[in-house]
């Protein structure tokens, strides 16, 4: 699939480069990526906020560990449906506006990928470092903007937080009055 997208990139430019692609050729795949992601996001945006919950709990010591991640997935499980829709509002905004900062993500990945520092990606470069610069540089960032606005959803906090002390209040970490 590289090979293609490295192929395409290549086959549209009105002039072809021997130098590889440059930051504006960059800038465009993160455009391409942004207009396609949207889709990819909203499915992952709960499981992420999830996975971000479980990695605090796993830098506590083990007696400061609380919460049974697992079983708030579960209890929200009956939940997650009626979220869909806002989630998938969420991705498409934070993508439409990474496109704004387009310019800046480009120039970020031509830093992570441009290995022999010449100016361009060439096609080796891109081969390797295309997946993870993307990765780093455009997908955690919008995960990471998704998740915390995922949590500031009235809906979705509500329930989120609800799971959450229900589990406590199961699992006898919390008593209630």
């Amino acid at each position: 699939e590289l090979q293609l997208l490295w192929d395409t990139a290549i086959l549209s430019r009105e002039s072809p480069e021997a130098h590889g692609m440059d930051v504006e050729e960059l800038e465009d795949l993160v455009l391409a990526y942004l207009v396609a992601f949207p889709d990819v996001l909203a499915d992952e945006l709960v499981m992420n906020l999830f996975r971000q919950v479980q990695l605090g709990q796993n830098i506590l010591h083990a007696e400061e560990r609380h919460i049974n991640v697992g079983a708030v997935l579960e209890q929200m499980k009956p939940c997650l449906e009626r979220h869909k829709g806002t989630a998938a509002r969420i991705a498409a905004e934070c993508c439409a506006h990474l496109q704004t900062r387009s310019e800046t993500l480009a120039a970020k990945l031509l830093v992570r990928m441009d290995l022999d520092g010449d100016g361009f990606v060439g096609e080796e470069e891109f081969r390797k470092t295309m997946v993870p610069a993307m990765a780093l540089e455009v997908e955690n960032l919008a995960i990471s903007v998704g998740v915390r606005q995922l949590l500031k959803e009235e809906n979705f906090a509500d329930d989120f937080h609800q799971a959450v002390c229900d589990v406590l209040v199961e699992e006898g970490q919390v008593q209630v009055s």
